[in-house]
């Protein structure tokens, strides 16, 4: 079976990296301060 557009998946990966670079980017600091209050909160709900 023939692709018929051979540059789809190629296209699509770099648009996901581009994506992914924008939003972390974007999202960087939020989400490492999400992660940090996340994991604070995991040891003090462990440690009860």
């Amino acid at each position: 079976m023939k692709h018929q557009h051979p540059l789809w998946t190629p296209t699509l990966a770099w648009m996901a990296a581009v994506a992914a670079a924008v939003l972390l980017a974007l999202f960087g600091p939020e989400l490492s301060g999400l992660h940090n209050f996340l994991s604070h909160d995991a040891i003090l709900f462990n440690s009860h």
